[in-house]
C-alpha cells in the first residue's frame, strides 16, 4: 500500500517497547516469497471481512479526558500519546481511563 514510512515506524516503536519490557523474540520457522502471494490475498480478504474505516481526525488528536462515548482508535491513540508524554504517570492514568470509558 506504499506505507513503508509508516510501517518502519512502528516496528521502531514495537522493538523501543520490547527492548523497555525486556522481551526478547523468538522467531520460529522460515519464509519463502513463494508464500508472498496467498499471505496478501489473505490479509486482503481479512480487510475486505472486517471493512475498517480511517481513523477520524478526532480520534487521531483528541487530548480531553476520557469519554464513555469515545471510540477505541480515540482511547488507543490517546493513550499512546499519553504514554509517550510521561510514562511514569500512565499507570494511573489508564486506570482512570479505563473506568471513564466503562461508565
Amino acid at each position: 500500500m506504499g506505507w513503508t514510512d509508516l510501517a518502519d515506524e512502528i516496528e521502531n516503536d514495537w522493538q523501543n517497547i520490547a527492548a523497555m519490557l525486556e522481551i526478547e523474540e523468538d522467531h520460529f520457522g522460515c519464509y519463502d516469497d513463494a508464500f508472498r502471494p496467498d499471505l496478501q490475498r489473505t490479509i486482503d480478504d481479512m480487510l475486505t471481512e472486517a471493512e475498517p474505516r480511517r481513523a477520524s481526525s478526532d480520534e487521531i488528536n483528541y487530548a480531553g479526558r476520557v469519554t464513555s462515548s469515545m471510540t477505541s482508535p480515540g482511547i488507543l491513540n490517546l493513550a499512546w500519546r499519553t504514554l509517550e508524554a510521561g510514562s511514569s504517570r500512565y499507570g494511573a492514568w489508564e486506570a482512570q481511563a479505563i473506568t471513564e470509558w466503562m461508565k
